[in-house]
């Protein structure tokens, strides 16, 4: 959901996709919705081959691994004027929250970070195994972004509605 949320932005706006890895940050050309549409039908496992064939050894599903001082070195050299979105699942460093503090917009698709300017449009992990002993418990949560691109749509829907009530004839003037 990710891929195609970040397609249909570039078919509307000027864009930019960083895709990370365990080190390093790297910048790609456009996806477009066309490239993309090819393979919206593949099972998940195929969609995935496709994915890493095209992208290369991305982190997959099951590992979220970042390099953390990439990141921020990578956000810092955006336009903070620009909005940003952000998929980076259990990611709260503080290192990326002091690159994001200059963004005027950020939309994370995952739990917030704690920018000024940052919206969390996905909130929702789910547990699929959990093990718990005195001092020590382990894990495997899971998060799916069909949710987060819907959010986020419908978030930018409100966000222009709420644009043009302020910008209606004497929406500011007092009465």
């Amino acid at each position: 959901m990710s891929f195609l949320l970040f397609a249909t932005l570039a078919s509307a706006t000027e864009t930019r996709l960083l895709l990370l890895y365990k080190k390093g940050v790297e910048e790609v050309g456009v996806l477009g919705l066309e490239h993309l549409g090819d393979h919206l039908a593949d099972d998940p496992h195929e969609l995935e081959r496709w994915l890493l064939a095209e992208f290369g050894g991305l982190m997959t599903r099951y590992e979220f691994t970042y390099d953390v001082n990439s990141i921020a070195r990578a956000v810092r050299g955006l336009d903070p004027a620009a909005p940003l979105l952000l998929d980076l699942p259990w990611l709260g460093e503080e290192e990326l929250l002091m690159a994001l503090l200059p963004f005027e917009a950020v939309f994370n698709l995952n739990g917030a970070v704690g920018a000024p300017g940052e919206v969390a449009v996905a909130y929702e992990y789910y547990r699929e195994m959990f093990f718990q002993r005195p001092g020590r418990s382990i894990g495997l949560w899971s998060r799916w972004s069909d949710g987060a691109a819907t959010r986020f749509a419908e978030l930018l829907d409100r966000l222009r509605m709420f644009q043009n009530l302020a910008e209606a004839p004497g929406a500011g003037d007092p009465e």
